[in-house]
């Protein structure tokens, strides 16, 4: 019995290690480590399999918060991960970066051109308005950045910086095309 409570013990202590408390996504912790094997397996085998990750921040959450409250922030983010993990394959890692920036591991050999739709499903979600309170004043949607390994970037680290780099640029073409629509 002592044994069995022990191992329930660190089987709880590594979930709440490796989870975020809000969403119950995976951590960045746990994307990272994710990662390091997803490269690792990569280099292990013979003929690795290429991957892709997507770095998504939500845009303008901020007024979230600062409209409806930090609990309404906090219900959104619950809601956006909830969209997150419904509109990819059920093999795709999907986990809190920080704040309001979520990444997804995209397994298989992924072009920008297989992405397309999986992002536009993501984006799409994402923009719906929030179910959790009233937010049919607010355009909540997201910008996405994706980075190709072994493409873009041979090493985790860079990887992530390319797909953030990436999402940015997505996110300062939202805003051009925002600013010129008014």
């Amino acid at each position: 019995d002592e044994i069995g409570d022990l191992a329930k013990s660190f089987q709880a202590m590594k979930y709440r290690l490796q989870t975020d408390h809000l969403t119950k996504l995976p951590n960045r912790y746990a994307f990272e480590q994710y990662l390091k094997a997803t490269i690792q397996q990569f280099e292990n085998a013979e003929q690795g399999e290429p991957f892709a990750i997507l770095f998504i921040d939500l845009n303008d959450f901020k007024l979230i918060n600062d409209r409806f409250g930090h609990d309404a922030g906090d219900q959104a983010l619950i809601e956006f991960a909830l969209r997150l993990r419904t509109h990819v394959r059920q093999n795709d890692f999907v986990a809190r970066y920080a704040g309001d920036e979520f990444v997804i591991v995209l397994k298989g050999p992924i072009s920008s051109e297989d992405l397309a739709p999986i992002r536009q499903n993501i984006l799409t979600a994402l923009a719906k308005p929030l179910t959790s309170f009233d937010s049919s004043a607010l355009e909540i949607g997201g910008s996405i950045g994706e980075a190709h390994f072994p493409q873009d970037a041979d090493n985790g680290d860079d990887l992530i910086i390319a797909a953030d780099r990436n999402m940015y640029a997505h996110k300062a073409i939202l805003k051009t095309q925002g600013e010129a629509g008014r």
